[in-house]
């Protein structure tokens, strides 16, 4: 018998200021076997900021994170959405051909002098 499993939406971070790099709460991805992320990223200020997002998969055994995929570093305004997926066409900084696991979390890495950014962040976990 297959399982039914519908597409889920959840927030990872709500949109709010922030100073400093950041890693949200993990996502728990169940029996689903993609996911696409949203991230909008903006009013970014500082002097030469960068900001690069990263979606890391939480290791089972050791309980390490290790980055799946992760975005160019910008300090423009911008959208991204991100996909991981087994069979997914592989595309840098785009999406990777992979299953996401079962816990997913969203990093920043901050570079330049960053004094602010807007950052929100919702998971598509995929049937």
């Amino acid at each position: 018998m297959a399982l039914n499993i519908q597409a889920q939406t959840s927030i990872a971070l709500q949109s709010a200021a922030r100073t400093a790099a950041i890693s949200s709460a993990p996502v728990y991805t169940g029996q689903h076997h993609g996911v696409n992320v949203y991230a909008v990223l903006s009013s970014v200020t500082g002097t030469t900021p960068t900001i690069g997002i990263n979606i890391e998969r939480k290791d089972p055994a050791s309980g390490i994170w290790a980055t799946l995929l992760g975005t160019v570093a910008t300090g423009a305004n911008t959208t991204y959405v991100l996909t991981i997926f087994p069979g997914a066409t592989v595309t840098a900084n785009v999406s990777a051909n992979q299953h996401p696991g079962q816990n997913l979390r969203v990093t920043t890495v901050l570079g330049g002098t960053v004094t602010s950014y807007t950052l929100s962040v919702a998971f598509e976990l995929l049937p």
